[in-house]
């Protein structure tokens, strides 16, 4: 028997998070679960779990994790402004008690939670913008709806403040300003609990948090490229098994990016938005990795791709267009786009190392 919990239907984004903080509750018990992505919302079916089951494993990860949560959000990216931190508190305190998660959580076991939210709904919380980027002023005409205040539940926003916690990956400008570009990634399709819990866990391991988000070139990286070459300079900082644990999933998988800028008086901006299809970039890593298993001498593709954008990226010599046109190649994987990639980084670095990975690259070219 499953029980089938579904996300409120308020966005890409916000569901997403959502998600991600309910799969995070679901990973800490032995249950088997799978997560079904739609452009409306998120189905999770979960075997042999009883709703109390679930609550319980709610309210547990939220009161460990929740000041860690508000560490994160408040003090360390400043996304959320510290005067409402202590709203944010008393959300996730009523989210780490059973007995009210058990009267909230039932709202989840049927579609459409967001119709009594939004922006008509009286008495909600005002989401915060690192919820729901679409919100803010940059985004009003670009999406075609007023300025209005987006209201949601103390439940939803404390689940995906959670979410954000497990799954978001933050990468901070060097100072000294105070911005930040988030990453999440999202899906339509199925994905098993497994390979859920297993990019949560990697994406918040001590090793890739020091290895890879508070790599100063990253660092970097965040401030000088737009957010769709980020986006692929972060994922291939990814290991081997994820990349392939991701590719072959039943899923199409969207990154989705936001740069939030904190300015004077600690006001919260939206700076740039982009959800991009990551599908085709995933299977030119992967085929990368695979034609490297087969050779008897292996050359470690994804490290010397690392390499490489770790030179084109050295501080005080950063160039945007060679790293643009190298990471192209990879989406497109044209005889033209390599033309142009292996110019600009010859070009950039000379003879040698760059062009010899270049070279390499040609195998994926159809």
């Amino acid at each position: 028997m499953s029980l089938r919990i579904y996300t409120p239907g308020h966005g890409l984004f916000l569901d997403s998070l959502i998600m991600y903080g309910l799969a995070s509750a679901l990973n800490e018990g032995n249950f088997e679960y799978c997560v079904i992505g739609s452009a409306q919302a998120f189905e999770l079916s979960v075997e042999g779990a009883s709703a109390s089951d679930v609550t319980n494993l709610i309210a547990y990860v939220v009161e460990k994790c929740k000041e860690d949560v508000v560490k994160l959000l408040a003090d360390d990216l400043r996304l959320v402004q510290r005067e409402v931190s202590n709203k944010l508190r008393a959300f996730l305190s009523e989210a780490a008690t059973s007995d009210k998660v058990e009267k909230l959580l039932r709202t989840y076991f049927v579609p459409g939670h967001a119709r009594d939210e939004g922006r008509e709904a009286r008495g909600k919380q005002h989401v915060w913008l690192p919820f729901y980027p679409h919100i803010g002023k940059y985004f009003t005409g670009e999406f075609k709806y007023k300025s209005k205040e987006y209201g949601v539940c103390p439940f939803c926003v404390a689940l995906a403040s959670l979410g954000f916690f497990k799954a978001a990956l933050p990468i901070r400008y060097p100072p000294p300003g105070i911005a930040s570009n988030v990453v999440i990634l999202s899906f339509e399709g199925q994905v098993s609990g497994d390979v859920l819990n297993r990019m949560m866990s990697y994406v918040k391991s001590p090793e890739f948090v020091q290895e890879v988000l508070e790599r100063r070139s990253l660092h970097r990286a965040a401030r000088i490229l737009p957010l769709t070459v980020f986006n692929w300079v972060l994922l291939a900082f990814f290991s081997a098994e994820l990349l392939k644990a991701l590719y072959e999933a039943a899923a199409s998988w969207t990154a989705l990016s936001a740069t939030f800028d904190v300015v004077k008086g600690g006001v919260v901006q939206v700076r740039g938005y982009e959800e991009m299809s990551i599908d085709r970039y995933l299977s030119s890593l992967v085929r990368l990795i695979e034609a490297d298993e087969r050779r008897s001498r292996k050359a470690n593709p994804l490290d010397r791709l690392r390499v490489l954008t770790e030179r084109l990226l050295r501080e005080g010599e950063e160039d945007p267009a060679s790293l643009e046109a190298l990471y192209r190649f990879l989406i497109s994987r044209t005889p033209s786009d390599l033309y142009t990639a292996s110019r600009q980084v010859v070009k950039r670095l000379g003879e040698g190392f760059g062009k010899d990975f270049c070279e390499e690259l040609a195998c994926l070219i159809q």
